[in-house]
């Protein structure tokens, strides 16, 4: 069977032995120890039911099925007799379907038989696995094994040292500090491939914790998070070493500030020996012999704390046991803050999808980054408010089937929308074939009137353009009203919780939807004060004195003959 040079990690075929020997390398020379053992270390994870987490060790041949005569019998009565193969050959591991009635998927896709890969997911009928291996031959990281032998040559021993420089002291010399080193190293690995991928955090935190109580040989790990809504610390994960065990987690406050504060791990080797914590009633009380805490951190931000502690086993941690702490706390915080930005880009794209209905591309940017305020309530603002409306429509639609009017409005709709977004406008709603802009909200806008104004009377010349290709498309030519004024209104997400909608109240929208009433097909009517807002870029006619409902005393109103 092939083997993998420990040096240089390149496959090849030994001579026949028998029992434990050493081999030479034909590729690099180098001669190291081989024995009888599997050339890999495998196992599969089991993902769901009681059984989750569970590593099943792989040999070198195992079948997987309902039969108790297989190596990994599955508790599943959909599952075949004999369900599946999995082997080693040719330094890869590979999984075989043996004809079962429900197939085997690997990463989803249905196969006959496929090259495995470190966290492959394998589904057998409804039982779920994650495939882990650590050879060197499956392409994951695996450290080579120190020889005893080599400790006789200090040169060689350093040369091994070198090739995992910033991990390893320049005084370690020993045997025993370098397994510990290649012990961190691989425990830090396993465990951000285990984090590969995963976007719960629930998920996160259960393959934090195990690895954590195993590495630093603790009582109890545990994870504290901070609450998004009282900005508090609280537990939000842990994990036992003696499950049967009834000392109460109990969090120090004292411990928290520090690290949060500081942004440092922190090591208590003996709180029994540590006169800072003699008043800490919460960590006596508990009969803390141990502990550490290291933070959970993005940049300059705190979100968390991974700690450990034990206290059955009296068991003293030291700075070694810290600095693996500190690695799987950088891997945890990088795989939270993933979930986390996740999150963040779901929330956007559903609030920019709500939002892109009504306001314009920039408004939305400005909405999404949280630079405009689009809570529940409203605020009197200037508005400028605009309102259009088809002339003879109802008449028109009543010799068209209802398809023929939904296509005729939507045409419309989308030629109206696209020239109001163009020009900064927030879209109120349709009322039949009616619409309602206004500009000044949520954004401020210097020159709303001149920008309706503008708009407007590009939404009459679209209307020209479409009215003239009216007659090869076969659809209705269409005349349309606008009215515009300007002043104070209410605006502001108006309803309930369950369902509002960004509008605006008040005169000033009345008005506007009076002279748009007014407004003839092809007309744009505008107030006084919109006039003024426009300054001398308009051309309109002299003023005209009208009275409207809901106004007692007639006003000047101005129709719009072009622009300067």
């Amino acid at each position: 069977m092939p083997i993998s040079c420990p040096h240089c990690h390149r496959t090849f075929s030994p001579p026949p032995q028998s029992g434990n020997d050493t081999c030479s390398c034909p590729h690099c020379l180098k001669t190291f120890l081989v024995t009888a053992e599997e050339p890999f270390e495998a196992y599969l994870e089991v993902l769901e039911g009681e059984a989750s987490g569970k590593r099943i060790r792989l040999k070198s041949r195992m079948v997987m099925g309902r039969g108790t005569e297989c190596e990994i019998v599955l508790a599943d009565p959909n599952s075949s007799r004999q369900h599946a193969e999995i082997s080693f050959r040719k330094g890869r591991f590979w999984i075989k379907d043996l004809d079962s009635r429900n197939g085997v998927t690997v990463n989803g896709v249905r196969t006959a038989e496929s090259e495995l890969s470190t966290g492959d997911v394998l589904r057998l009928g409804k039982l779920g696995y994650r495939f882990v291996s650590k050879a060197r031959s499956t392409r994951t990281f695996s450290i080579p094994k120190l020889q005893l032998d080599s400790l006789d040559d200090s040169n060689a021993h350093q040369e091994e040292v070198d090739r995992f420089e910033g991990f390893v002291p320049p005084s370690l010399v020993s045997l025993e500090g370098y397994q510990r080193v290649t012990h961190c190293l691989q425990t830090v690995y396993d465990v951000a491939e285990s984090l590969a991928g995963v976007t719960d955090v629930e998920q996160i935190l259960a393959r934090i914790l195990s690895p954590v109580l195993t590495a630093v040989s603790a009582d109890r790990a545990f994870v504290v998070l901070r609450n998004t809504a009282d900005g508090d610390f609280k537990i939000r994960a842990s994990r036992l070493k003696n499950e049967s065990s009834t000392h109460p987690i109990v969090l120090s406050r004292s411990i928290i500030k520090r690290v949060v504060t500081e942004k440092v791990a922190l090591l208590v080797a003996d709180v029994t020996l540590d006169e800072r914590f003699d008043s800490q009633h919460s960590i006596v009380s508990q009969g803390i012999r141990s502990l550490m805490c290291a933070p959970l951190a993005i940049g300059p931000t705190v979100f968390g704390l991974l700690v450990v502690d034990t206290i059955e086993s009296r068991r003293v941690f030291n700075s070694e046991d810290l600095k693996m702490l500190s690695a799987i706390a950088r891997q945890a915080s990088v795989a939270l803050d993933n979930v986390r930005l996740l999150h963040k880009v779901a929330e956007e794209v559903k609030t920019r999808g709500t939002l892109e209905r009504y306001l314009s591309p920039e408004v939305v940017d400005q909405v999404v980054k949280r630079s405009l305020d689009m809570e529940l309530g409203g605020q009197v603002r200037e508005l400028t408010v605009l309102f259009s409306d088809l002339r003879g429509f109802t008449t028109m639609a009543s010799g068209m089937s209802p398809v023929e009017v939904l296509s005729v409005v939507n045409d419309h709709f989308s030629l109206m929308v696209d020239t109001l977004f163009r020009y900064g406008a927030t879209l109120d709603k349709f009322l039949g074939d009616s619409v309602m802009a206004f500009w000044g909200a949520p954004a401020l806008c210097a020159d709303a009137p001149l920008r309706a104004v503008l708009c407007a009377i590009e939404m009459q010349s679209r209307m020209t353009d479409y009215n003239q290709q009216c007659g090869t498309t076969g659809k209705p030519p269409l005349a349309m009203g606008i009215g515009i004024n300007t002043g104070e209104a209410v605006v502001g997400n108006i309803g309930s919780p369950r369902r509002y909608e960004y509008s605006a109240l008040g005169d000033t929208v009345n008005v506007a939807s009076r002279l748009q009433g007014l407004a003839k097909g092809g007309q744009i009517l505008i107030s006084e004060a919109t006039r003024k807002g426009c300054g001398e870029r308009i051309v309109t006619s002299n003023p005209i004195m009208t009275t409207v409902k809901g106004k007692e005393t007639a006003f000047a109103v101005y129709l719009v003959t072009g622009r300067r």
